[in-house]
């Protein structure tokens, strides 16, 4: 199986019913144009769950940037965000990736805030 993308869904003023889908096993990625994305994390199971955001970057041409990790308690919902591309941006496109410890009961949702 493959990394999965996730449709970004746009928080609008009339409001917005949310859809979450299950965490991929081999972890999720979103188009992050604009920036202005979050993530919206649930873990329903019974352990704490740590996700890793890859940073691919470089400061200085040679000193990597640490990856962010979240530890996610048990029965415990996370919102990360934003995300800047110059950090977070994979290669060649304005993704960013997203990986789990564990995928068991953990749910994922993608959300911007609406330029209207």
């Amino acid at each position: 199986m493959a990394r999965s993308a996730i449709t970004v869904q746009e928080t609008i003023r009339t409001g917005l019913t949310p859809a979450y889908a299950a965490c991929n096993v081999d972890g999720n990625s979103w188009d992050n144009s604009g920036e202005n994305s979050y993530l919206h994390i649930k873990n329903g199971s019974g352990g704490a769950i740590v996700v890793t955001i890859p940073t691919p970057g470089f400061v200085d041409t040679d000193l990597a940037i640490a990856d962010r990790t979240i530890s996610i308690g048990a029965g415990a919902e996370a919102k990360i965000g934003p995300f800047r591309n110059t950090t977070y941006k994979q290669d060649s496109d304005n993704t960013v990736h997203i990986d789990y410890a564990s995928v068991t009961s953990m749910t994922i949702g993608i959300f911007k805030l609406s330029n209207a």
